[in-house]
Parts: structure tokens; sequence; C-alpha cells
């Protein structure tokens, strides 16, 4: 069993992976024929925790792998609250809420990427994996042309 301290005042919302989730590729194949194979973990449960006014709050995000109980992501939102909505699917977490200071509701989406090819087809919660990998770039390109104005700051935890 594992553990974990959630600083803040409210949880907002918490959302693991559909039993039924299905994938439908291992990888995504970038301009220059390069593969991102895809961070495949059906044990995985994002959390989302306010803290806080609603004017000078905080929202953080957090990703768990719910075996093991490492922390595979988290994210601090300044001047945001809730409500929070959020959807774990293949190797992506997309998650809305409301930010204060620019008077809107914005959408967070991060996909999760393993830095070298997987050895294997099976994923193990228990034994030691590969370090996840953040491509900001593909992120940010991905944000930049379908969700105009998003702002997200985050960083991930390697454990």
């Amino acid at each position: 069993t594992w553990s974990t301290q959630l600083r803040g005042d409210k949880i907002l919302a918490v959302k693991s992976k559909a039993t039924n989730d299905a994938v439908y590729s291992q990888g995504r194949v970038l301009g220059d024929r390069s593969v991102l194979h895809k961070y495949i973990n059906p044990n995985v449960m994002a959390v989302a925790v306010e803290s806080g006014s609603a004017d000078k709050g905080l929202v953080d995000v957090q990703l768990y792998d719910m075996i093991s109980g490492t922390q595979l992501y988290h994210a601090r939102h300044k001047q945001y609250s809730g409500p929070v909505h959020m959807l774990v699917v293949e190797n992506w977490l997309l998650y809305h809420m409301w930010c204060s200071k620019l008077r809107r509701y914005e959408v967070v989406i991060v996909e999760f990427f393993l830095p070298s090819a997987p050895n294997t087809t099976e994923f193990s919660s228990l034994f030691p994996h590969h370090s996840l990998l953040l491509d900001p770039t593909i992120l940010h390109r991905y944000l930049a042309s379908h969700l105009h104005g998003c702002h997200h700051h985050a960083q991930v935890h390697h454990q």
C-alpha cells in the first residue's frame, strides 16, 4: 500500500482511466520519421486540489501510478479555481478549469511519452520503468493550433 499527502483545502476532482480504454497506436510518428512511444499505463489516476480563495487560489493537478504510488506529473496553476473536469485517456491527461486572472475557462492537455522504445508490449507498475518524457514542443504546438490562449506551466517528476 502507499499513501500521499495532498496539499490543499479541497479535492476538486479525481479521475482514472476507463477499464475499457482502447489503445489505437503505440506511438506517434513525427515529421522526421522518428517515433515517440506513448506512455501507456492502465493504472493512472489524476487528482485536482484547490488551495486559497477563488480569486487568488491555486489548483494543483497530479497524476499518480495507483499501484506503486509514484507521482508521474504535477502542475501548479496560480489564480485558478474549480470546478475542474478531467479526462485520462491513452497517454494523455486533459483538464478544464476557471482562470480568475483572465476570467475564462481554460483547457490543458498533456501527453506522456517514453524517452526510448519499450522492450516489451506488457506494462508493469511493480517494476521500475522508463522516465516519462513530456515534449513541450509538441504540446505547445498542439495547444497553439487548437486552444488559442491556453496557458500551461508544468513540470514532470522523474522517479
